[in-house]
């Protein structure tokens, strides 16, 4: 639900307990202001046996007719407040809904729990009164203002709170989490009189929540022109709305609805509003409810995805589902069919070291797939013609992952949609009572919506009657998520008699921009009217901005396109503008961290972006992540820095939410001093929601703090949204970094758009882990286009492109994307300037950086040398990490299932008899036999063992099998200018004449030789400088496959690689211990990661 929404309903509840409080006189008396407010409704409670007909197999229900609540007589009593308050809730923000009884009468035990999945796709209309009536009845019943008195002023736990005023535990945390951060106005001590009560509980909201809005009159508004006059007052439809940037779009939209319901007599109840994603589903409520609140609540808007799964629970007998189907989202999709992959017969894609690493690929692959309606047989008979065995296994795991959602009752997203699709096709009843209720169906971004997301408009509109859709195909940035930018070319076809209007005038940008854009758009000067005109330029011109307001600067260097952005956004800030009102536009995340860093450099304010924020950057989440995982696992690395758990912690029965709510409001009571309280939110929300998605999400006898831990890890891994509180933009006079998908729908009065340069923009394909699904879909080529044409198309006032003729020494050519500025309009509106600026003096990268930790400084005493190779590689991972780990001496932990499994398999081949000699290791050092993946992996060492025995038996020429008979273990020693690095050559034969390195990886792909790795290298050159410049072949084991390769000795490799060694070493003298990890995706597998950066 939206803010407003939260908000709105918050605010109404609070005014409601004021009023009953007011008759009681008794501001901390729930019970009596509950009777009171039914009273004041003219609302009376009746119980009724379970099974009686008038409760319609619910738990309570709200009868307008007789004016009665109707509960079932066995709830206890502070469950039975709930369910009258959830019903209170919905008299007093549902009742003006015609629809109303069949929307929200009856509420069953599931109402009044929110459902984890809705924050991700939206609400469908039921599930939004459902959540409204929650948040209601929970203000009601606990005011944050009184729950935050009673625990900080008053002392109280959250348990003696629920005791005190016979509530749910339930509805109390949720309360107090919702005073996280609230700031009373004034004291209130327990001899305050009841006004003083009152006048607490009467703040309406807390600060950063807007008080509900009246239903006042409709806001003046400006007049439509013409072209937004045809389309929102045009025919019945199917009418395709063609919307460029900055024409209206959403307002045109919103006149629709406001002509259809007031000059055609629609019903708001048979209006559908579709979008793609959230964020346009509340902005599009957001819009019509400005204009007129009534209609804004009582019509349907909602996302696709969101219409989807309203539409299965409503039918779920139909569609084969159990009542209440849970939806999952890809963290959890990932932990369901993580522990079913090694039971999946699988080839390329087996990865030992991590047996859920395709994974993440895999299941966005398996979404594009139910989104081109593929079943896995149909799909597994499209991999077996590829004759790719990548795609074959992504058919066997497509198999496995559907058996698992049908074993668990469960949906993912891509299952919404078409899912629901498959349920209209195939059922005339449901298809022709959806078809009836929607008279009008609007759809918003249209470009955006996938193949299915079409299907399904056009299943619902009968082929088009009443279907209202805007869109640009130019805008279709969003093909690599399922996006089907065909839609907008293939209107007529889907919808035979379909027309297409055009919204002509641009109120975003000033006339040479806007011809500019035609120009790029390549559709001439005159694609778009202009609104604006140069008198609108809020400060002076700019020098050197061109007639069009547009620069194009070339810079020699990276570092030189820079200096020149910084200079340039100090010229734009001296004519007038804030830093704020600038933004800089990039290709990629890559582009905008290093773009960020570079800006920074040259001391221009650079807001903080949402990707650099996270929930385990603030000090109070991570404590009490760190106790949590003190409390599961003793002996792990978080007794560093907890040797014992605070008094109350140690016995906390539960799952992670009682954990924590013991600790903030138990009798550790961390919440009274936590220094950021709102940043915790997020926090307890996810760990309610993980034990919501318990029954499904846990292994058989998992500890569920565990559990909860590694999904947070599984969180981060994948990129899934783990943020903290973003600050507010809009308040600091920063500039803005962000890549192009994320400024879609945003405008700004400066924008610049860098490292225009072919490979940079359009950027240069990665490697992919998968090859391309044999979906029949035509290759997007246009889509870089595209992209630079919703770039150029934010900016209001001024645009600056640039490129650089060098990116890290290396020569580019200009992007393809600029063939345009040749043009006669460009080169009449466009300055050409080039920014030779000079690039200031930097800083040696191998000066000693200023020490900023006293107390890691000070018990850095480890850090003597000669150091181990495997010291100095932990330190090239993380500083961090050898940082706690060899300075501190902080515990690891348990070994994971693969470390295990690597350990036993070791203990084997150092046997003449591998075979038998791992029964015993494997029984003594291999994985739990609970774990997930404890067969895979002992099918794994077995066959190591057995290949290993077959080599040992082999005749010559075939070397001999590794083991102590025939190897032997010695320790060489490399001497740098930075110090002296000791590694072991293990494997080295009894002769001393080769050296035979075991791996656990696979061996790549093509070639006789294996590169070296950096611990090879180490080993090649500490053997010369020992044996006076000789060397013995090195040849690297394949396990996995027992292919052996001889490993290539490539200088240059070396050298770098030696390098690294030679910085580490310097490092570990300086006592460095910043975090830096090697590789971004290794901070979730480290045994420190809840503790770092602090101990």
């Amino acid at each position: 639900m939206s803010e407003n929404g939260w908000s709105a309903a918050r605010g109404a509840a609070r005014e409601s307990r004021l009023r009953a409080d007011a008759a009681t006189g008794d501001p901390c008396g729930t019970a009596a202001a509950l009777t009171a407010a039914l009273d004041a409704a003219a609302l009376r409670p009746r119980p009724r046996l379970p099974h009686d007909a008038l409760l319609h197999g619910a738990h309570a229900v709200l009868d307008s007719e007789a004016q009665t609540v109707w509960y079932r007589a066995d709830a206890p009593p502070d469950q039975r407040a709930l369910l009258l308050a959830h019903e209170l809730g919905h008299f007093h923000l549902h009742q003006t809904s015609p629809d109303h009884d069949a929307l929200c009468r009856c509420c069953d035990e599931a109402d009044l729990d929110e459902d984890p999945g809705l924050a991700a796709v939206g609400y469908g209309p039921r599930q939004r009164r459902e959540s409204e009536a929650n948040v209601w009845a929970r203000e009601f019943l606990l005011p944050v203002p009184l729950a935050h008195h009673l625990f900080h002023g008053e002392g109280m736990s959250a348990r003696a709170i629920a005791t005190s005023l016979d509530l749910p535990p339930g509805v109390v945390l949720a309360q107090l989490g919702a005073s996280l951060g609230f700031s009373p106005p004034a004291p209130f001590g327990a001899n305050d009189s009841v006004g003083r009560g009152l006048g607490v509980l009467g703040v309406l909201a807390p600060p950063g929540i807007a008080p509900p809005k009246g239903a006042g009159g409709e806001k003046p508004k400006d007049a439509l022109d013409p072209s937004q006059r045809e389309a929102a007052r045009g025919r019945g439809g199917p009418l395709l709305v063609g919307a460029g940037p900055g024409t209206g779009k959403t307002r045109t939209l919103t006149e629709r609805v406001l002509f259809l319901v007031r000059e055609r007599g629609v019903a708001p109840e048979n209006l559908l509003g579709l979008t793609f994603s959230r964020k346009a589903a509340d902005e599009m409520r957001g819009r019509i409810e400005a204009r007129d609140p009534e209609i804004g609540r009582r019509a349907a808007i909602s996302t696709f995805h969101a219409f989807g799964l309203d539409l299965l629970r409503r039918y779920w007998r139909e569609a084969d589902l159990p009542p209440r189907p849970v939806l999952l989202s890809e963290v959890e999709a990932l932990t369901l069919l993580e522990r079913r992959v090694g039971q999946v017969a699988l080839g390329p894609l087996r990865y030992l070291h991590d047996p859920a690493y395709p994974l993440p690929d895999t299941l966005r692959a398996i979404a594009r797939i139910k989104e081109a309606m593929l079943s896995p047989t149909q799909f597994a008979e499209r991999a077996e013609l590829s004759g790719d065995d990548k795609l074959r296994d992504v058919a066997h795991l497509y198999t496995a992952y559907e058996a698992l959602l049908r074993e668990k009752g469960a949906l993912d997203y891509a299952d919404l949609v078409c899912r629901a699709l498959r349920l209209l096709q195939k059922s005339e009843p449901i298809r022709r009572a959806e078809q009836g209720r929607w008279q009008h169906v609007l759809v918003d971004e249209y470009q955006d919506v996938n193949r299915a997301g079409a299907l399904l408009v056009r299943v619902l509109t009968r082929g088009g009657t009443g279907l209202w859709a805007v869109g640009d195909l130019r805008q279709a940035i969003y093909a690599f998520r399922g996006a089907s930018p065909a839609n907008v070319a293939r209107f007529r076809e889907d919808f035979p008699g379909g027309a297409r209007t055009d919204l002509a005038v641009n109120y975003r940008s000033r006339p040479p921009l806007v011809a500019l854009f035609g120009e790029a758009a390549g559709e001439g000067v005159d694609a778009w009217q202009a609104a604006r005109n140069a008198a609108s330029l809020p400060v002076a011109s700019i020098e050197r901005c061109g007639e069009g307001g547009v620069i194009y600067a070339i810079s020699p260097s990276d570092q030189g396109q820079a200096d020149g952005m910084a200079v340039q956004m100090r010229a734009f800030v001296q004519a007038g503008y804030a830093f704020g009102d600038q933004v800089v536009l990039c290709r990629t995340h890559g582009q905008a961290r290093q773009m960020r860093a570079a800006l920074r450099e040259r001391e221009i304010p650079v807001a903080t972006d949402a990707s650099e924020i996270s929930l385990l950057s603030h000090r109070d989440v991570r404590e009490l992540l760190t106790l949590l995982s003190r409390a599961c696992e003793p002996s792990g690395a978080a007794r560093g820095r907890f040797p014992e758990l605070p008094r109350g912690l140690g016995s906390v029965p539960g799952d992670a939410y009682d954990f924590l709510a013991t600790a903030l409001w138990g009798e550790p009571g961390l919440a009274r001093r936590i220094e950021e309280p709102a940043q915790v939110v997020p926090l307890l929300a996810l760990a309610l929601a993980f034990r919501e998605r318990a029954a499904i999400l846990l292994g058989p006898s998992e500890d569920p703090r565990r559990a909860f831990l590694a999904h947070l890890r599984r969180r981060v891994r994948l990129g899934a949204a783990l943020g903290g509180e973003s600050p507010e933009v809009a308040e600091t006079d920063a500039v803005r970094v962000l890549t192009v998908h994320a400024s879609k729908g945003l405008e700004f009065p400066v924008v610049f758009v860098p490292n225009l340069s072919a490979g940079k923009f359009p950027s240069r394909p990665g490697p992919s882990l998968l090859p391309p699904l044999p979906l029949g879909e035509v290759a997007e080529a246009d889509e870089e286009s595209r992209l630079f044409f919703v770039a150029i198309t934010r900016a209001r006032d001024y645009l600056v492109l640039s490129r650089a003729e060098k990116y890290n020494n290396r020569s580019a050519q200009p992007s393809p994307l600029l063939t345009w500025l040749e043009g006669d309009a460009a080169e009449r509106l466009v300055e050409r300037v080039r920014w030779e600026v000079p690039e200031p003096p930097r800083e040696n990268e191998t000066a000693e950086k200023p020490d900023t930790d006293t107390h890691t400084r000070r018990e850095a005493g480890a850090a003597s040398l000669p150091v181990s190779a495997s010291d100095v590689e932990l330190y090239l991972r993380c500083p961090r990490r050898y940082y706690y780990q060899r300075v501190r001496e902080f515990p690891v932990g348990d070994r994971s299932a693969y470390s295990a499994f690597r350990h036993a398999v070791r203990i084997a081949l150092e046997d003449a008899d591998p075979v038998t000699a791992l029964r015993a290791a494997w029984s003594e050092q291999g994985p739990e036999a609970t774990h997930p993946h404890a067969d895979l992996y002992r099918a794994a060492a077995e066959q190591i063992a057995r290949k290993a025995a077959v080599r040992d038996k082999a005749a010559p020429p075939s070397p001999p099998r590794r083991s102590s008979a025939t190897t032997k273990s010695q320790t060489v020693s490399l001497r740098t200018e930075h110090g002296v690095v000791s590694v072991e050559m293990e494997g080295l034969s009894a002769d001393g004449s080769r050296l035979e390195c075991l791996t656990f990886r696979k061996a790549p792909a093509g070639g006789e030789e294996a590169a070296p790795e950096i611990r090879q290298s180490l080993l090649m050159e500490a053997i010369r400088q020992e044996s006076g410049g000789k060397s013995i072949p090195i040849a690297m084991h394949y396990l996995q496959t027992g292919e052996m390769r001889p490993v290539a000795d490539k200088p240059k490799l070396r050298v770098k690689h030696l390098a690294l060694y030679g910085e580490a070493l310097q490092g570990i003298q300086r006592q460095q211990w910043e975090p830096a990890p090697q590789e971004a995706g290794d901070c979730p597998d480290c045994p420190y990661f809840f503790l770092c950066p602090d101990e």
